[in-house]
C-alpha cells in the first residue's frame, strides 16, 4: 500500500458585527509547523478559500482597513474545514499630551466636551484617549481644565476609525494678581469693583451665594451661565478664577469632575 502526504483546504467567510460581508481583506494563513504561509483576498462576498495547506495546525491572520486584525489558531478538520471570521471596527480616538510652559506633563486635566461632559482625566504622562463613538464630519471642541491653570480649548473634525492625536497641548498658568494702581495700563474701574463685588459674591446676598445655598452639586458650564446671566462678557478664564477663589475660601470643592457645594443648605 501506498502512503501520500494529507492536505488541508480552509474556506472562510469575513464580516463584521453587523454581518456585513468585507470584500478585500487579507488573509495569511500559517502552517504552524512547517512555518510557512499562504496568502489570499477576500471577494465581494467576503469569502476566501486556501487549499493544499499541509498540516492542520494553522494561524489565520485577517486585517482589513478600518477593522482591528484578527489572529486566531485553530486546528483543520479533514479534508475541508468551514469557518467565519468576524473583524471589529477600529475605534474613532482622540488623544493628546498636555503639558505646562516649562514642557512637564500635567497630570488630572479634566477633558470636557462641547457639552460639558467629563470625558477623560490626563494620567501621569499628561495624556488622554477618548473614544466616545464621534459622528463622521462634525467638528468635536474640547476644553482642558485644572485648578491653577488657564481653561484651553481645541477642535478637530476626527478622521473615523483612526487616532487622531492632538499632540502636544500646553497649559497656562493662571497669573498672580497684585493690586494695581492707577497708573497701571489695566487698572480696576468703579464698574469692574461693582461687577466683581456682584459676580463673586462679595455680598452675602449675591446670586453666587444663593446658587450654592440652593445647587449641591454643579459643572463648570452650569456656573458659566449663571456668571454670564450677570455679566455677559466674562471669559472661562475669570470664572475659573472664581472657581479657584471658592475653592480656596473652602465653599465649594471638586468632585468627580464636577463642583461640589459646600454651603449647600437644601433638603
Amino acid at each position: 500500500m501506498s502512503s501520500c502526504s494529507s492536505s488541508y483546504q480552509l474556506i472562510g467567510k469575513v464580516q463584521d458585527n453587523s454581518s456585513n460581508f468585507i470584500n478585500g481583506a487579507v488573509v495569511v494563513v500559517k502552517d504552524l509547523k512547517r512555518n510557512d504561509s499562504t496568502r489570499t483576498y477576500t471577494d465581494y462576498s467576503g469569502g476566501f478559500s486556501v487549499n493544499k495547506i499541509k498540516s492542520p495546525n494553522v494561524e489565520v491572520i485577517i486585517r482589513a482597513p478600518e477593522y482591528l486584525p484578527l489572529s486566531r489558531r485553530m486546528t483543520l478538520g479533514e479534508k475541508v474545514t468551514y469557518e467565519f471570521f468576524e473583524l471589529e471596527k477600529r475605534p474613532t480616538i482622540i488623544s493628546g499630551t498636555v503639558i505646562d510652559k516649562n514642557k512637564k506633563p500635567v497630570s488630572n486635566v479634566q477633558v470636557i466636551d462641547g457639552m460639558g461632559q467629563l470625558l477623560d482625566f490626563t494620567d501621569e504622562y499628561g495624556k488622554f484617549m477618548i473614544d466616545e463613538g464621534f459622528n463622521p464630519k462634525l467638528e468635536v471642541v474640547l476644553t482642558f481644565r485644572k485648578n491653577g491653570f488657564k481653561p484651553t480649548f481645541r477642535s478637530i473634525v476626527p478622521t473615523l476609525y483612526k487616532n487622531n492625536n492632538l499632540g502636544m497641548i500646553l497649559l497656562d498658568s493662571l497669573p498672580i494678581y497684585v493690586n494695581r494702581t492707577e497708573s497701571s495700563a489695566d487698572k480696576i474701574t468703579q464698574n469692574d469693583l461693582e461687577t466683581s463685588q456682584t459676580v463673586f459674591g462679595v455680598n452675602r446676598g449675591g446670586r453666587v451665594n444663593e446658587f450654592l445655598k440652593n445647587r449641591e452639586r454643579f459643572s463648570f458650564q452650569d456656573f458659566a451661565d449663571l456668571l454670564r446671566q450677570i455679566n455677559a462678557n466674562l471669559t472661562d478664564e475669570r470664572i475659573m478664577e472664581q472657581l479657584e477663589e471658592m475653592i480656596n475660601s473652602s465653599k465649594v470643592k471638586e468632585e468627580d469632575g464636577y463642583y461640589k457645594s459646600l454651603i449647600y443648605q437644601g433638603d
